[in-house]
């Protein structure tokens, strides 16, 4: 997916708005987060009031919902906290907030995240399926229909599975991840750039079924010669789907036909 292969980018952006901007970070928090980036980015309140495009320079808000599009980026800064919104990604402002504390909902998409060291964990971000709290460091949080992952880039942080309360702690150069129906948190070694959970959640390569299919296309050509396959392939090419039975006559009459790229076939 389109997150997937420009995720690295955004990266890029949130180190790049961190230097120009350190001068300024460096003074004490404030309350609000400002928009430094603006790119084919709306805000609304999440209460069937009307999307406007948000603003650079313009203050966000408890509240705010905040929605990337195709091709889309945003970020904002607080303080020295950066979040860096990927194309279609979504975060909301919690209204209302903890106490001392700052905690974000993102529904979906893929995000990076700059967050300042403190004493105690301050800082959440809440996915459907995970829950990431910090005390500061960098991390990138991706939220897709069948995993959630946070990917720690500086520091450490506790992942924790929403579902059931389980938690590991996730450091640099690790991934933490929950799927659908995990009852723990998965820690293994962060991918490689360009290849994190952000757009594949399931973990598997763009080409993999494309890969499968050439290979269904081949075993069932060969199991309709040998009559026991069905010569199903994926390809789309051909003119019949080759539905050969188990007892060879049939899939030597038919295997033949189709291109269609599943086989099923047996010896």
């Amino acid at each position: 997916m389109h997150c997937a292969r420009n995720h690295s980018a955004f990266a890029a952006v949130t180190l790049g708005v961190l230097a120009f901007f350190t001068p300024s970070l460096m003074a004490s928090q404030t309350t609000g987060w400002s928009v430094t980036v603006s790119v084919n980015a709306v805000v609304d309140h999440g209460d069937n009031t009307a999307a406007a495009p948000v603003v650079m320079g313009g203050k966000v808000v408890d509240g705010d919902r905040l929605t990337t599009g195709s091709g889309g980026a945003l970020v904002l800064s607080r303080g020295e906290d950066l979040v860096t919104m990927a194309e279609n990604s979504r975060i909301v402002i919690v209204n209302p907030q903890p106490s001392g504390a700052t905690l974000i909902d993102q529904p979906y998409g893929n995000v990076d995240y700059h967050v300042t060291k403190e004493v105690r964990p301050h800082f959440e971000v809440d996915t459907p399926l995970l829950a990431t709290i910090v005390k500061g460091t960098t991390f990138s949080v991706a939220a897709g229909p069948s995993q959630n992952a946070v990917t720690v880039s500086e520091g450490r942080v506790v992942a924790k599975n929403r579902s059931t309360g389980a938690s590991a702690s996730v450091g640099a150069g690790q991934m933490g991840a929950v799927g659908n129906s995990a009852k723990n948190v998965n820690v293994g070694a962060a991918p490689a750039k360009g290849a994190g959970a952000a757009g594949n959640p399931a973990g598997a390569s763009p080409n993999s079924n494309k890969t499968k299919g050439n290979k269904s296309k081949s075993n069932s050509d060969a199991g309709g010669k040998k009559g026991g396959g069905h010569g199903d392939g994926s390809g789309h090419s051909g003119g019949g789907h080759g539905d050969g039975n188990d007892n060879g006559k049939t899939s030597k009459n038919k295997g033949d036909g189709g291109d269609h790229g599943h086989g099923h076939g047996g010896n």
